[in-house]
């Protein structure tokens, strides 16, 4: 059958731009779930295998993947190691992209998008590291065996059943239903291009662990214009990428590495802080709110502010007005302001929010403002319009303070009571999620559906007083 992955060499032109980060992209989740024996330290040296050897990844002898019950698969030092020392060395020619699969997938993969083809390589190549018997068709076996087996707090990997019981409710229920509906349709798609010559495919649940391995290591990597900073021919950008090995660094708040490009093009993992043997070594996967980071990794950091999406879109119904539509579109435009984003995002209207503030009050204005923008009458979406147009775009604060009559409280407290109904109802006294004996893998998704619990408790507490006339 011969070797699916090509030499370096023939591949080399459409990944040399590719590893143009300022940062790693989103998603570069370290085996967060892979579950040690007995709960110790387990290291052993970082897998090249020959694929990525051919390549010419270079990984400091120092650098060890270390296995912990407590956080699964992460790289550690075993010696000291200086501040701005190059722990790992990714040339363009090992990452894994999505045009990369495309090629290796043959003329079936031509008509597959990016993602779709790099997921079946990945499903292919832990379904054959799997069955064993020497067989390594991608030359990447000790990587694809180090990865984590299964993802238990990634909302995507629940089923159904489970995915109810933990999440009935929230905004991640849905995504995650949704994304498992999407990675199914690109199953097919898989299929139907790919035929025969696609073992993986035929498996939902070699499919599912490819998708979950994209979801938590795959990120978009903006290409860089000329990797020598020369002239040059333009290369490929915004593919879909997994830089291999180090996507098993764990995140950490105050991270002691961080990856620069190199000269080439080339990822580096640098560190940022003298090492001491035995410590862990750790990025930050970037800017991502509470929810995203449950989505995308199954965890979040302690420091991120819990934000709850409502099911209240930041739209208008057809048909309204287009001085009231614009006064949506004023609300969309502070709110993507305010968390720092574009929101071209898919383009999907972003959500209203509820959130505590730093007083631990809970802050339910843009609902407030969405219901006000719906309900008021035409004269009142003058007035506002006015306003806002006297003070360059910015909403008057009132329209986020309390409903401004009855119809927009009535539409909060029927919005309110039926989601909490979809969370299981008010929370129990005191607010405390019960705990689970021994170590919950679910904890963080637990925790995240009893914190929506209570911001929508109070939100509907707040909105249930009498309304302004």
């Amino acid at each position: 059958e011969g070797e699916l992955w090509a030499p370096p060499q023939a591949y080399r032109a459409s990944c040399a731009g590719v590893a143009g980060l300022a940062a790693l992209p989103v998603g570069l989740l370290a085996g967060w779930y892979l579950l040690a024996g007995d709960g110790r330290d387990r290291d052993r040296p970082v897998p090249v295998p020959r694929a990525l050897a051919a390549a010419g990844v270079g990984v400091d002898e120092r650098l060890r993947l270390r296995s912990t019950r407590a956080k699964g698969t992460g790289l550690a030092v075993s010696k000291p190691v200086p501040a701005g020392c190059v722990l790992m060395k990714i040339p363009c020619e090992a990452l894994l992209t999505g045009a990369l699969a495309k090629r290796v997938l043959g003329p079936g993969a031509s008509d597959l998008e990016p993602s779709v083809a790099l997921c079946a390589l990945l499903a292919e190549g832990r379904r054959d590291a799997k069955v064993g018997g020497g067989r390594d068709v991608l030359g990447l076996l000790e990587y694809l065996l180090a990865m984590p087996a299964k993802f238990p707090s990634l909302p995507l990997w629940l089923d159904d059943e489970r995915a109810e019981e933990l999440l009935g409710g929230t905004a991640l229920h849905f995504a995650s239903r949704a994304l498992r509906a999407q990675a199914e349709a690109e199953r097919e798609a898989a299929i139907a291009a790919l035929g025969e010559n696609l073992q993986a495919a035929w498996s939902p649940e070699c499919w599912m662990w490819a998708k979950a391995a994209m979801l938590t290591r795959a990120g978009i990597a903006a290409g860089a214009e000329e990797a020598d900073g020369g002239a040059g021919e333009e290369q490929p950008s915004n593919d879909i990428t997994i830089v291999p090995l180090v996507d098993f660094a764990n995140c950490a708040e105050a991270p002691s590495a961080e990856c620069r490009r190199g000269p080439s093009g080339e990822v580096l993992l640098v560190a940022l802080q003298d090492l001491r043997g035995g410590d862990e070594v750790t990025l930050r996967y970037g800017d991502q709110s509470h929810e995203q980071c449950l989505f995308t990794f199954g965890f979040a950091l302690p420091s991120t502010k819990c934000v709850v999406s409502a099911p209240l879109p930041l739209t208008t119904p057809e048909g309204a007005s287009n001085l009231r539509a614009a006064l949506m579109q004023l609300l969309v435009i502070s709110v993507l302001e305010r968390d720092g984003s574009s929101g071209s995002d898919g383009g999907v209207p972003p959500a209203a929010r509820l959130f505590r503030t730093p007083s631990g009050e809970v802050d339910c204005s843009e609902l407030i403002m969405v219901a006000n923008i719906l309900h008021m009458d035409e004269e009142k979406v003058k007035a506002v319009a006015e306003v806002a147009s006297r003070s360059n775009g910015i909403l008057p604060a009132e329209l986020g303070e309390r409903p401004l009559g009855a119809a927009p409280a009535a539409h909060l407290e029927a919005l309110l009571e039926g989601w909490l109904d979809a969370l299981g109802g008010p929370p129990p006294a005191g607010g405390s999620v019960q705990s689970k004996a021994g170590r919950d893998e679910f904890a963080p998704l637990r925790a995240y559906r009893a914190e929506c619990r209570a911001l929508v408790a109070a939100a509907l507490a707040r909105v249930s007083v009498p309304a302004a006339p």
